[in-house]
């Protein structure tokens, strides 16, 4: 046998053993189910990201209501330290480390949680 005649033996062997009704490209109902799944997936992230969104801004609401709330009670306490308001017959009066204790603790809380909040919420991308 001559080296041609091997060759074309061998070809001949390659393609029975090729699997036979393996289209070469997909069918056109394969393009459309792939088409469908690839629009109902944009769908669902479409909705993802809106409803991110909205938790985001409903969340980012009520901390700052918690903070705003945070810092007024803090102002109370101040005001009435301050021009020692009477209350129940005896002036309002704290000793100055409860007042220092009160206001260093308030900032450094309503800084941690407002900067562990807006991390969270609104991530670097």
């Amino acid at each position: 046998m001559s080296q041609s005649e091997d060759v074309k033996t061998l070809l001949r062997k390659i393609e029975k053993s090729k699997p036979q009704g393996v289209p070469s490209e997909p069918s056109e109902s394969f393009q459309q189910e792939k088409e469908y799944l690839e629009g109902k997936r944009a769908e669902i992230e479409l909705a993802s990201v809106q409803q991110d969104i909205e938790e985001r801004r409903k969340y980012a609401h009520r901390i700052f209501c918690l903070i705003v709330g945070w810092l007024i009670a803090v102002a109370v306490i101040l005001f009435l330290q301050g021009f020692h308001v009477a209350i129940h017959a005896s002036a309002f009066s704290l000793p100055s480390s409860v007042l220092l204790a009160t206001i260093g603790g308030t900032t450094a809380s309503v800084l941690g949680i407002f900067v562990i909040v807006t991390k969270y919420l609104f991530p670097n991308r």
